[in-house]
């Protein structure tokens, strides 16, 4: 018999088996491991909070995955709109983005 509730239980399981893997794979795309702390902890509050929108829990680690990927996003969008055009940091904002799929997605929002 299934537990009646299984969400949390999903949350519990996700936290257990991603949580070292997906914050070394923030860590390798941020500059700051405090940053990549935080990013985490949103990451999986995201993931507690929506955990009942996964349709299919097979799909569980891509979900996973592509929170943390959107929670990097929104930290170098962020931090782009709070760098002044008048400041040298706007030019070396794309030095500092991490080399791999996230860069070509960042660049095209610029």
């Amino acid at each position: 018999m299934l537990h009646p509730d299984p969400w949390p239980m999903l949350t519990e399981q996700a936290w257990e088996r991603f949580h070292t893997p997906l914050l070394q794979f923030i860590r390798r795309r941020v500059p700051d491991d405090e940053m990549a702390e935080d990013l985490l902890q949103d990451a999986f509050l995201k993931i507690h909070q929506q955990i009942e929108t996964l349709k299919d829990t097979r799909k569980l680690e891509s979900w996973v995955y592509q929170i943390a990927r959107h929670a990097i996003i929104d930290y170098y969008r962020s931090k782009r709109a709070t760098v002044s055009l008048e400041t040298p940091e706007v030019s070396l904002l794309a030095d500092e983005l991490p080399d791999d799929d996230i860069v070509g997605e960042l660049l095209q929002l610029m």
